[in-house]
């Protein structure tokens, strides 16, 4: 279980990306992104296919909120400093430092399981 005190207020974005409101550090929690649990045929339909997230393959689906669709996704241009963590007592999803990120840092999503 998660505790209630984690500061949620550490990041913000400019409508793309996501930044780094603070410094944080391997294993520092970012972010905690509430979801809300969908059908898996929502997948049929391209707009719900970009915002979804499979927390367990090929069982179960939500959509996160918060920042967490604003976060970039690691690819060949972008190095993942964060990853994320599903919580399933609490159906959340927890941003957690991967390195040592600076305030102003862009952050990206580690999504290649």
């Amino acid at each position: 279980m998660l505790s209630n005190d984690v500061n949620q207020c550490k990041v913000y974005t400019d409508g793309k990306s996501v930044y780094a409101n603070a410094n944080f550090y391997p294993n520092d929690i970012i972010e905690i992104c509430p979801t809300k649990k969908i059908n898996i045929t929502s997948l049929y339909s391209r707009d719900m296919r970009d915002i979804i997230l499979e927390t367990i393959p090929g069982e179960e689906y939500v959509i996160p909120f918060g920042y967490c669709q604003f976060y970039d996704i690691k690819d060949k241009f972008n190095e993942p400093n964060c990853d994320y963590l599903w919580d399933s007592i609490s159906k959340v999803l927890v941003i957690k430092a991967l390195t040592k990120i600076y305030k102003g840092e862009k952050l990206v999503l580690n999504l290649c399981k």
